[in-house]
């Protein structure tokens, strides 16, 4: 068995923020990872890797109401179609072949307009569960229990942290997402002497039932003040100096009614953005530790955006000017 794991310290990284997805416009909804940028990370990291179909689920869709099945009183929808699949992924991780098998579910299945497009929205969804057996995207079905990525850091390459390697890509699209606070990891359990089971990867229940998308956790950052710097020391007879010119201030820009805004609603406005933009960029933000988390992590919606006065608007501000050029304005 090997002892080299830096594909897997590669495949255990948060995925960048640029790649993650929301499931409601509003970014209440539960995070994911879309099929496309699965699939490149995992390429990048692993190479060429086997994906084939195992088994084909068939059932009824019934009918909803108000959202909800009824128990034994819902009809039947649709009779006999393609509601899942069994997908086997076989990868070359850290020189070990590792065979995984996951079923993907059909979301929505009274939506599609065939078994083709149904089967396909199954497979998408197993690849997405064969990765995460994997590592890769685990975090979104941790949430804020996933320390994994911390127990087992990227090795240092001459002297330096190595990148992972979703990063590399992703730098043109995002940063990456904030780790948190540091958590000191447990002391590894002892390796056992004997051979390693080869064949399918077995793990345990399902992390999150009913669902394929989890949001993530908030992270919290506190920023301390800057030192005041020292008084300037007089001189006897020496004539004051003339005062230097002030800094520009922070994400100053040449927008100047972006500049002289008072309130977020003239900040937006001035950066052709929406208020619902600038929300789920600070939350984004916050999770990243670019911004504290209080108050920018615990924004209810763009109303509270709106609300923002004094320093808060001011850090606001200068955040956005400094990022103005970052993200879609929508």
């Amino acid at each position: 068995m090997t002892t080299d794991r830096t594909q897997l310290a590669k495949l255990i990284q948060r995925i960048p923020d640029g790649f993650i997805r929301n499931t409601r416009d509003d970014g209440k909804g539960d995070n994911y990872a879309p099929h496309h940028a699965v699939n490149q990370l995992l390429l990048l990291v692993l190479g060429p890797f086997c994906f084939e179909l195992v088994e084909i689920h068939r059932g009824d869709v019934l009918e909803r109401k108000d959202s909800k099945f009824l128990d034994g009183k819902s009809p039947v929808k649709l009779h006999n179609v393609v509601v899942g699949a069994t997908w086997r992924l076989t990868a070359t991780v850290d020189g070990e072949r590792v065979v995984v098998e996951q079923t993907g579910d059909v979301e929505h299945a009274d939506l599609w307009q065939h078994d083709g497009a149904r089967l396909k929205d199954a497979e998408s969804d197993a690849l997405k569960r064969c990765a995460m057996r994997l590592g890769l995207g685990l975090h979104l079905w941790a949430d804020g229990d996933y320390v994994l990525d911390r127990w087992l850091p990227l090795p240092p390459r001459d002297g330096q942290a190595e990148k992972s390697g979703a990063e590399t890509p992703a730098r043109a699209v995002a940063t990456g997402a904030g780790q948190g606070s540091a958590t000191p990891a447990p002391d590894p359990a002892p390796e056992t002497s004997g051979p390693a089971v080869p064949g399918k990867v077995t793990a345990g229940p399902d992390p999150t039932p009913a669902t394929r998308k989890t949001s993530r956790r908030k992270t919290k950052a506190t920023e301390d003040p800057p030192a005041e710097p020292p008084a300037p020391t007089a001189t006897a007879g020496a004539a004051p100096a003339a005062a230097p010119a002030p800094p520009a201030a922070a994400g100053a820009t040449g927008n100047g009614q972006a500049d002289r805004a008072a309130t977020m609603e003239e900040l937006a406005t001035a950066l052709g953005r929406s208020l619902t933009n600038c929300w789920l960029r600070f939350r984004r933000a916050a999770q990243g530790g670019e911004l504290p988390a209080q108050p920018f992590a615990e924004l209810a919606d763009a109303g509270a955006v709106k609300q923002l006065a004094g320093d808060d608007f001011a850090l606001a501000r200068a955040w956005l000017l400094d990022h103005h050029d970052q993200g879609a304005a929508t």
